[in-house]
């Protein structure tokens, strides 16, 4: 199995890890409650 086909739940999905993806991913984590968050980017490094 690639990546691509690689299944997960969340209950947060962010798309984009630049700097408006990166703090709603801390704000989200941040609001408490074992919320399973994902940060998608199709870039190789985050940021």
């Amino acid at each position: 199995m690639n990546e691509a086909q690689k299944t997960e739940r969340a209950d947060v999905v962010i798309v984009g890890a630049g700097a408006a993806g990166l703090m709603a991913a801390i704000w989200a984590g941040r609001a408490g409650g074992g919320r399973r968050i994902v940060l998608l980017d199709g870039a190789r490094k985050l940021g």
